[in-house]
């Protein structure tokens, strides 16, 4: 699967499944996505549709990673920074792609996760505190689980057309 070109993508709320599910085949494809998101996270525009990633990267569907997938999101205003590692064991964690920073609240985040948590499925919520969420998911668990496949709505059942790209 080809990555779909990000400059058709506007705002956080327009991620597809297919662009998650494209960007995950390759760690620089996933920071691209990744990097993208955070340049057009805004308040309220549903940047907390970055846990889509996430949750695909803690799937069978990403097989460049190695050891158990840790997701930290920190925040203490407006803006939030997010850690991406792996777990190796014995306390060692290694960085997988470089942190970055999200011109959203914490709490946005958190909310998304609270209405929703099946969106972060395989991840599950290890810690949550005023300024920090942390997501975790096994390797046996990314062994085991499928990612789901990628679903489109039909034209007629939108309420906008689309645009032709």
């Amino acid at each position: 699967m080809s990555m779909p070109d990000l400059t058709l993508l506007k705002r956080c709320f327009e991620l597809t499944d297919r662009q998650v599910a494209a960007a995950v085949e390759s760690r620089d494809s996933t920071k691209k996505l990744l990097d993208h998101m955070a340049a057009i996270a805004k308040p309220n525009q549903g940047a907390p549709k970055v846990l889509l990633i996430f949750a695909r990267m803690a799937t069978s569907a990403c097989d460049w990673l190695d050891g158990d997938l840790r997701i930290e999101i920190a925040g203490d205003g407006d803006v939030s920074v997010v850690e991406v590692m792996t777990e190796l064991g014995g306390g060692l964690r290694e960085r997988a792609l470089p942190s970055f920073a999200v011109s959203v609240p914490l709490k946005e985040f958190v909310r998304a996760i609270e209405r929703v948590p099946k969106m972060i499925t395989p991840l599950r919520v290890r810690m949550k505190t005023e300024k920090r969420v942390v997501l975790v998911s096994t390797l046996d668990a990314r062994g085991r689980t499928l990612p789901p496949p990628p679903v489109e709505i039909a034209e007629e059942h939108l309420i906008e057309p689309r645009k032709p790209r």
